[in-house]
């Protein structure tokens, strides 16, 4: 399991898709690969005695990793330490899963079904105000806290990143992509000095990137979605540009046409030729027009 909806539907055959590349160059780490690498982490950052601070955005990560916290240390694979999930916002969503678990994979919907909170470890502490914040910067021992944004960029992760970064016993876990330009980009990237809240602030810390946490699909995915599809033409989007070009030619060597849809440009999907030619797509997003 590596996220939390079921896998996705095969396609039925189409005259264009739209694809998204975040990851058309990589392959994730298989599940079971991903827990091991978590829990290693884990273990070796409360050795350490430090905080586990984990950029999380709120919908759907949080929530897979609250579910993995809590398997991992219902296990005995990683001590039960304090959780502390710093968002609002991921407490409000994750409440919503309740709501929705039969679209959700077996053993989350079997749990919900008997009753069981899947997303709540024993150690959980929901932080709801600013000021509750705040002081988790002076909580004494080690402790994971799970906070916004994913790419560093706002949100609460940023002063626990200036009062935790430049101390050797924190550990950063970087679960999810971090654009280049991003403050997670220039941590993964190996930045030695990072700005943070307008201050210099030293980096310390150990940077863990675990990539398979991920649920953006990932190289093989993509593919995967494609085959059921018949010969659409393949329109990429939401990736970094070499990336995109990079796949290109996969697609092609497929006999499958492809192209990038241009930054805030609109185009068309379909093409004058096609009977349903009204749908288009407009910077990013995509609209139906009759």
């Amino acid at each position: 399991m590596r996220g939390l909806q079921l896998d996705f539907t095969p396609p039925p055959q189409a005259d264009a898709v739209v694809l998204e590349t975040t990851y058309a160059n990589q392959r994730h780490r298989a599940w079971p690969e991903t827990l091991v690498e978590f829990r290693d982490v884990l273990c070796g950052a409360v050795r350490a005695g430090g905080k586990i601070l984990v950029p999380s955005f709120a919908i759907e990560r949080s929530q897979t990793l609250l579910h993995t916290l809590k398997a991992l240390m219902d296990s005995g694979e990683v001590p039960r330490i304090p959780v502390f999930l710093d968002s609002p916002m991921a407490a409000r969503a994750t409440r919503a899963y309740f709501q929705f678990g039969d679209e959700l994979v077996p053993e989350v919907r079997d749990a919900l079904r008997s009753g069981e909170d899947p997303f709540a470890p024993s150690t959980l502490h929901e932080v709801l105000t600013g000021d509750e914040s705040q002081r988790l910067n002076r909580y004494d021992g080690p402790a994971i806290i799970l906070a916004g944004n994913g790419m560093m960029t706002g949100g609460r992760i940023q002063h626990h990143l200036r009062h935790h970064l430049w101390k050797p016993g924190t550990r950063v876990v970087i679960v999810s992509y971090q654009s280049p330009l991003s403050l997670g980009g220039q941590l993964v990237a190996g930045a030695q000095t990072v700005e943070v809240m307008g201050e210099e602030v030293a980096v310390r810390a150990q940077i863990q990137t675990i990539g398979g946490f991920s649920a953006h699909a990932d190289h093989d995915d993509l593919l995967a979605f494609l085959e059921t599809a018949g010969c659409p033409h393949v329109w990429l989007v939401h990736g970094e540009v070499p990336v995109m070009q990079a796949f290109l030619p996969e697609l092609a060597a497929r006999g499958l046409k492809g192209d990038i849809v241009p930054d805030r440009q609109d185009v068309d999907l379909l093409g004058s030729g096609f009977s349903g030619g009204g749908l288009r797509v407009s910077g990013w997003s995509l609209d139906q027009r009759g």
